[in-house]
């Protein structure tokens, strides 16, 4: 009997990935019209086919899906850690932007323990972040009113050698 042949997802995992090339500015375009149209739908569904043909994610692209996925109704976590993923993956190092979104994201789901896991990843990989990575963090300090958790966080920023800003001064004098 011959041997049965690899199965398409076993040939498909034994490839290198594509450089993105014309595929990946098509996407692209894809994915910066659907931020136009602050369509996160479009936009996962063209996510979900440049994922099947194998097209790395650059760091441009993950920065546009974040964009998309942050501005939209609904909680978009997962697809948006999926993104970031894929990036990391494709040795491609998401900008700050990207980092920062993604804090922003942990922090409306309620969980900033991941947005300060996230933080340090962040610097890990050589981004600085910047007092605007910080601030959904403070924002979800002052409004569940977590006193340890302002502190801790500025503690962080100035370790980064950020300061406060007069608005986020302004916030935590509430708590």
């Amino acid at each position: 009997a011959a041997p049965a042949a690899p199965s398409v997802a076993v040939a498909a995992a034994a490839r290198p990935p594509p450089a993105a090339g014309k595929r990946g500015t098509f996407y692209l375009q894809r994915f910066a019209q659907c931020a136009k149209k602050s369509d996160a739908a479009a936009a996962q569904l063209a996510w979900q086919e440049m994922v099947e043909e194998g097209v790395p994610c650059t760091g441009k692209m993950a920065s546009i899906l974040l964009h998309v996925y942050l501005e939209a109704e609904g909680n978009l976590l997962q697809p948006a850690l999926n993104v970031f993923a894929a990036a990391r993956a494709a040795a491609s190092t998401p900008d700050e932007s990207c980092w920062s979104g993604l804090v922003r994201m942990h922090c409306a789901a309620g969980d900033t323990r991941a947005a300060l896991d996230t933080i340090d990843e962040m610097v890990s990989a050589g981004v600085t972040p910047r007092l605007r990575t910080y601030t959904p963090i403070l924002v979800h300090a002052r409004v569940q009113h977590d006193r340890t958790l302002a502190h801790r966080t500025v503690r962080a920023l100035n370790g980064h050698g950020l300061l406060l800003g007069v608005a986020e001064y302004l916030d935590l004098l509430t708590l």
